[in-house]
């Protein structure tokens, strides 16, 4: 019964954290084409749903995921739309701690670690990745202009 609420929990922080990604395109006007959480989606997902014209997938694995936003995307709204789920991770777990005035329950702790592990440059498509590959062209620009 543990595992299973481990399982759930994880999966509530992943869709915590694809959800932040979505919200930043939606901010900026992009459309966003698919929302995946978990991972092995596409042809092997276990659900799809479409609303408007957004897909949803829903992954085998409930952990990670994606969001396909196609749009040319300056360098500050890429930082900002990448940035945006490790930030919904963080945004969640501080307020999990001010609405139980409790300090490190499983969600909160869960949705740290997802926080700073997507924030770690350790794989071509995690969010830490992305976002020092975003940082280190900005400042190359920024130095060949100097």
């Amino acid at each position: 019964m543990i595992i299973l609420k481990v399982i759930v929990q994880i999966f509530l922080c992943s869709i915590i954290h694809e959800l932040g990604h979505a919200i930043a395109c939606w901010l900026y006007g992009f459309e966003v084409s698919v929302i995946q959480i978990g991972i092995g989606g596409g042809i092997n997902g276990i659900a799809h749903l479409r609303i408007k014209r957004t897909y949803l997938q829903l992954g085998p694995i409930p952990y990670g995921g994606y969001v396909l936003c196609f749009k040319d995307l300056t360098p500050l709204q890429d930082f900002i739309i990448t940035a945006a789920g490790p930030a919904a991770n963080a945004l969640v777990a501080c307020s999990w701690f001010f609405y139980t005035n409790a300090l490190l329950q499983p969600l909160q702790v869960l949705n740290l670690f997802m926080c700073l592990y997507a924030l770690l440059p350790i794989a071509k498509y995690k969010d830490g990745y992305r976002l020092l590959k975003i940082l280190s062209q900005y400042f190359s620009t920024k130095k060949q202009k100097t």
